[in-house]
């Protein structure tokens, strides 16, 4: 159950007085130092060590991390709504760049290919002639002979 304490003022020091059950429950003593932690926006947690141990992580840090990063989100998000269609365009754009570069390096190269084929067919002395289609057939037909007897000779 929550107590409810005033600050006074000692010196230059805010002090506030801890009621019993927290000073029973703490173990605290007077002399010995404690130490506050601050875990969410106006709230504080009294501790007997620097470094808290169990319970919640520290708020007020995460916090402060989860509000810059819901900004930055927000942000890009508004960055990205603003214009969806010129960066699809862009890279679209991109795309055929990339796209048309290759197909012209590859066009270059038939290109050139073409032209070394006709240079070396135009050197090729016996070639087949265009538009004669190529003959069918495995094996070429030896040519006909006709077969002449030679005349018989007299020894005389």
């Amino acid at each position: 159950m929550p107590e409810q304490r005033r600050p006074y003022v000692v010196g230059s020091s805010i002090v506030v007085a801890l009621p019993k059950a927290v000073r029973e429950h703490l173990g605290v003593s007077p002399g010995q130092e404690v130490y506050w932690h601050l875990v969410r926006g106006k709230e504080a947690v009294l501790a007997m060590t620097a470094e808290r141990k169990g319970g919640h992580p520290e708020g007020l840090k995460l916090q402060k991390e989860l509000a810059a990063a819901r900004k930055q989100i927000e942000r890009l998000g508004r960055k990205a709504y603003a214009r969806p269609e010129k960066a699809t365009n862009l890279g679209i754009a991109h795309g055929w760049t990339m796209a048309m570069r290759h197909n012209r390096e590859t066009f270059d190269l038939v290109k050139w290919l073409e032209g070394r084929f006709d240079d070396l067919a135009a050197r090729i002395p016996f070639r087949r002639r265009p538009g004669r289609p190529a003959r069918s057939g495995a094996t070429v037909p030896s040519p006909e002979v006709e077969r002449v007897q030679a005349p018989v000779l007299e020894a005389q």
